[in-house]
């Protein structure tokens, strides 16, 4: 009987592994066209941020009544008519790092009761390092821009594999889908829905200055990459501030989840208190 719901287990892993490999697929086409996109439409940076905005917010604010009806119905039910509507396929740009990025947490997080979230900090403080410097090189050699802004990015992608279970770990069990339903509201409405459209304005605001300082009168594709490229400092700003967060939530991180698992004892959930 063990063997059985292992497999289960395993078989229902593996599936909603497809399922959000396949979730992505179209969110990463944008991204491929929109030079193309700008040029034939003659858009601005800020433009062209309000498009990202769009999406993301009603992504964001699609998940709050859906986080309701997978803890008041059906999940099973629910995920099977989204995967139908939503029918999107994607490639996830992290699938490496996030595998080697999980096993690496899940092992220091045996040995110590806030590794995870430690090790998402301390990713976040090589992510933020590589793609600062990476925007500053970026102006000398694209080959050692490309290089890191990579490694930067891979990095950060042990954000995910990290804090989505530490959530799991802190949130009561008939809560979780409302819990991760408000995280990505949060995650998509701030940093999804105004960071295209600050970034856009960032990177008007830029290119405006390397326009007046060169003594031009006209906006040029050149003023413009000055522009965007200033503006993308924001990213590893952003990352630093994310690492002080993670770092904040680690302090109390060991004392919520056992708490967590206190109160699942008494409410006779089977979970060992010492786990």
């Amino acid at each position: 009987m063990a063997d059985i719901k292992l497999a289960n287990a395993w078989r229902i892993l593996f599936l909603l592994f497809l399922a959000n490999l396949f979730n992505f697929f179209d969110r990463t086409i944008p991204a491929i066209i929109i030079e193309p996109i700008r040029m034939e439409w003659h858009l601005s940076d800020f433009q062209l941020g309000i498009i990202g905005t769009a999406f993301t917010i009603v992504y964001a604010l699609a998940g709050l009544p859906l986080g309701g009806m997978a803890d008041t119905g059906s999940c099973s039910k629910l995920m099977g008519w989204g995967l139908a509507v939503w029918s999107g396929l994607t490639a996830v740009n992290g699938l490496v790092g996030l595998t080697v990025g999980g096993w690496m947490a899940d092992k220091i997080h045996q040995r110590v009761a806030n590794g995870r979230l430690l090790f998402a900090a301390a990713s976040m403080l090589v992510a933020t390092v590589a793609t600062a410097y990476a925007l500053h090189a970026g102006r000398i050699e694209i080959g050692v821009f490309v290089a890191l802004f990579s490694i930067g990015w891979l990095f950060a992608y042990n954000f995910y594999t990290c804090v989505y279970t530490a959530i799991q770990d802190v949130v009561q069990p008939r809560l979780r889908a409302t819990a991760m339903a408000l995280y990505f509201a949060g995650l998509y409405l701030l940093g999804g829905g105004l960071g295209p459209v600050v970034v856009g304005l960032l990177s008007d605001h830029f290119a405006q200055a390397a326009m007046l300082e060169a003594g031009a009168g006209q906006m040029t594709e050149a003023f413009k990459a000055v522009g965007l490229h200033d503006a993308m400092y924001l990213i590893p700003v952003a990352m630093l501030l994310t690492l002080v967060f993670l770092l904040q939530a680690s302090r109390c991180f060991s004392r919520d989840a056992q708490r967590m698992r206190e109160w699942m004892v008494v409410e006779g959930a089977g979970v060992p208190a010492a786990i």
